[in-house]
This record gives structure tokens, C-alpha cells and sequence, in this order.
């Protein structure tokens, strides 16, 4: 059994939730499938316990903000979480390559899920699953943020390359060399994660420079980049 400690958990390791933890360990065990139990039926269009014409929703291809709203208003007096907090567990084992199912909570639910019957809500994967080093990546809390231009982003997603410093036009937060950092747009639209090279403040003295003029600004030089691609992964 695995569960939270709110009595000792710490701000750098807290999941907030168990269903998050849940999507955590689908990593660790390296499971093929997350089953989240639930109150409720699955995911539906609307509260079921307001609305008379709710209906369930049998199969979801994406969790995306709209999907997310669905269950904002349905959530459970129980707990930490509610539907809200499953659909985005459920959100990252799929982002992580592992499909999961919301089911209720009754008896023979898993049987009738495994003989392919239609209960509960299935999450479908996305993709092919991650190395479980990226998904570690993605469950740090991110101690800053690098803004960088449209050239950068391409390079990152499309050709799948490091991010260099001429990419970089701005920094936020406080963060040190080996922190995980947020990747976004110059209008703040999150697309990346990676373990930061240097330092918030070296980043701030190199960005903008080309890679062979590291040394020359900071005196040494760790890496060509500020995020490498092995510490790097893409997430919109």
C-alpha cells in the first residue's frame, strides 16, 4: 500500500494527492495500465448527481483543459482530490505512454474491465511510452523558467536538439545548475522541461551569446547549452 504522509511530507517530494502518486508509481513498477477506483461511474458530460442527462463518457483520446472542466464541478467531498485530480493523474500516465481507467469502486469492476466490457472511462496513451528518466523529470517542481524565441523551439521540438543560450531571452525564478526548469514561449506557454546547466544567474549572463562565447562571459564553460537534450523532455 502506498500512501501519502501529510505529516511528513516536504514541499520538494509532496504530491498533493494520491492519485498523482498513483501515476508516479506507474513508472516505478512499470505498469501497463493505471486503474484509478472511484465514487462516480467514470468521467461524465456533467455531475451525474445534478443532472439528469449526464452521460458517461466511455473513452477519452486526450485530457486536455476542456476535458479537465468537465470535472471541475463534479468533485468528491472525499479526500484530497476529486475527478479533477484522476483525470490528471490519468493525464500523465497517458502523456507518459500508459493508458488508464477510472472505474467505480464496486466488486468485479477490474474483471469486467479486463474482459473488455464497457465500464468506467479509458484514458488512451499517448504516443509510446517514456523513458522513466523523463517522467522523473516531469514530476520535479519546477524551480524556474526559461523564455526563449521562436528559433529555439524549433529546434527543440522539430530537430530535437540541446537549447542553446541564443535562444534564451529571459529568465525567471532562482534555480542552480542540475534544478528542473520550465521551457516556454516569450508569451509564457510552457512546451518543455529540463534540468538546467547552469545557474539562473550564469543563464541570465549568457543568454543571447553564442555557445563558443560561454567561456569568455563566465570565465569557464560546463556545456555548449543550458538544457541538454538527454535532460530534456517535450510536453506540449
Amino acid at each position: 500500500v502506498i500512501n501519502e504522509n501529510d505529516t511528513v511530507s516536504v514541499e520538494e517530494i509532496k504530491f498533493g494527492d494520491n492519485d498523482a502518486l498513483a501515476a508516479m508509481v506507474v513508472d516505478l513498477v512499470e505498469a501497463d495500465l493505471l486503474v484509478i477506483l472511484t465514487d462516480a461511474g467514470g468521467v461524465y458530460t456533467a455531475d451525474p448527481r445534478k443532472h439528469a442527462d449526464a452521460r458517461r463518457i466511455p473513452e477519452i483520446e486526450r485530457v486536455t483543459a476542456s476535458v479537465e472542466a468537465l470535472a471541475a464541478s463534479g468533485e468528491s467531498d472525499l479526500g484530497t482530490g476529486g475527478m479533477i485530480t484522476k483525470l490528471r493523474a490519468a493525464r500523465r500516465a497517458s502523456e507518459a505512454g500508459v493508458r488508464c481507467a477510472i472505474l467505480p469502486g464496486e466488486p468485479g469492476m477490474l474483471g469486467k474491465l479486463l474482459a473488455g466490457e464497457d465500464v468506467g472511462t479509458l484514458v488512451q496513451a499517448l504516443g509510446e511510452r517514456q523513458r522513466l528518466r523523463k517522467r522523473w523529470m516531469l514530476d520535479l517542481k519546477a524551480r524556474g523558467s526559461l523564455l526563449v524565441d521562436d528559433g529555439a523551439r524549433a529546434a527543440l521540438i522539430e530537430r530535437k536538439k540541446s537549447l542553446l543560450p541564443s535562444g534564451v531571452r529571459e529568465v525567471h525564478g532562482t534555480f542552480l545548475s542540475g534544478d528542473p526548469v520550465e521551457i516556454a514561449t516569450l508569451d509564457g506557454r510552457a512546451f518543455a522541461r529540463g534540468l538546467a546547466v547552469y545557474s539562473a544567474d550564469e543563464v541570465r549572463r549568457i543568454s543571447g551569446l553564442r555557445s563558443a562565447e560561454i567561456e569568455g562571459r563566465l570565465g569557464y564553460r560546463l556545456l555548449d547549452c543550458v538544457v541538454h537534450r538527454d535532460d530534456l523532455v517535450v510536453t506540449a
